[in-house]
């Protein structure tokens, strides 16, 4: 799992509404959930923090920011915004 931020909203209300929600081609990703938060707490703190389906190696690029782009899509992965551990988890 890797992680991304997105405007809770909108997050929120599409993964409600479709489990199977995804991050796009193209979205801004992090390695570690600390990477992601960092970033949230300071460029987008109304923002909400993510997990994300897909590998760091295999489905990502770099593009010369200290986050990375998704090739595919993947699935959205509700996580604790405090701990970074994945809501409901066995």
């Amino acid at each position: 799992m890797i992680y991304t931020v997105g405007k809770r909203i909108l997050y929120d209300l599409y993964m409600a509404r479709d489990s199977n929600a995804s991050k796009g081609v193209s979205g801004s990703v992090w390695e570690t959930f600390a990477q992601a938060k960092a970033y949230r707490d300071k460029q987008a703190p109304y923002f909400g923090l993510y997990g994300v389906d897909a590998d760091w190696e295999k489905d990502t690029k770099d593009i010369g920011m200290s986050f990375r782009a998704l090739t595919r899509d993947a699935k959205l992965i509700a996580i604790d915004e405090k701990t970074g551990e994945v809501i409901g988890a066995c």
